[in-house]
């Protein structure tokens, strides 16, 4: 995804003294403590990644999935303000609004969607709500919607506050990301009851069943996110999809995160043999 000049830079910043510094007092606290602490990851890729990076005992690493406040994302709170958000930012009637909700348009694949889009899929409206990561994004969206000859079927809402008012927009989700420890769009836009075309280096489509509640793709595959969006054609598989996903999400709430998160720290208590912090 990145330039050769920009890899480097990277590289040469990973080595600064305080990042130096910084990584040595992390494994330090992650391998050197006792007894090992247990940590919380939120996806199973997330798991892997850390025991990968560290010398933590497996049984150590517990997986809980992030939660939804399922009162403030429902399919009947979406569907309440329908209307008004499709009129808000003016997308037609008939058109299949594909929703893109990130801040970061190159790591959440915004360059390979519209790409794709640009191909075909005349019946598509894609609302991007995110400011990007900086006006460099910006300038790069505009000019792909120009040179792609996307104009007006894509709109450029910036950021979006609460997230809720562009998931009343859409007819489904589009998360194209090259890697998300989880992934709250994906999640609020389940909870929604809208279809989510979610990637593997999303730790929230661990959550999806592909093909009955969510369609995973390849993102740096066009063919991939291709076949996936004309999924999205039909509006019964939209409804089989998205009825699907709200069941799904319905079941990551709040209330049993909480005592999934507990039961680590009661775990964790006991073995240090005192409370928590002292």
């Amino acid at each position: 995804l990145r330039s050769p000049l920009e890899r480097g830079v990277r590289q040469l910043w990973r080595k600064a003294p305080w990042i130096v510094a910084e990584q040595q007092w992390e494994r330090a606290f992650y391998e050197s403590t006792t007894p090992p602490p247990h940590v919380v990851a939120q996806s199973r890729y997330m798991r892997e990644q850390i025991l990968e990076s560290y010398r933590i005992p497996q049984d150590h690493v517990h997986v809980i999935y992030n939660a939804i406040d399922t009162l403030e994302f429902s399919p009947e709170a979406r569907l309440d303000r329908r209307q008004e958000m499709r009129s808000r930012w003016g997308i037609p009637d008939d058109a299949v609004c594909l929703l893109f909700l990130g801040h970061n348009f190159r790591l959440k694949g915004l360059w390979q969607l519209l790409r794709v889009l640009a191909s075909g899929a005349d019946q598509f409206h894609l609302l991007v709500a995110g400011k990007g990561t900086g006006s460099g994004q910006r300038r790069k969206a505009e000019r792909l919607i120009r040179d792609y000859g996307l104009h007006g079927r894509v709109t450029l809402a910036g950021p979006v506050r609460p997230s809720m008012v562009a998931l009343a927009a859409a007819d489904g989700l589009v998360h194209l990301s090259w890697h998300d420890s989880f992934g709250f769009a994906a999640l609020e836009a389940m909870a929604c009851g809208l279809p989510v075309i979610t990637t593997p280096f999303a730790g929230a489509s661990e959550l999806i069943s592909p093909g009955e509640s969510g369609l995973i793709v390849d993102p740096g595959v066009d063919d991939d996110v291709a076949g996936a969006i004309d999924t999205l054609r039909s509006a019964g598989e939209r409804t089989r999809l998205g009825e699907a996903a709200a069941r799904v999400a319905a079941e990551q709430t709040e209330p049993s995160n909480f005592l999934q998160v507990l039961g680590v720290i009661e775990q964790a208590a006991r073995e240090r043999g005192r409370p928590i912090g002292r």
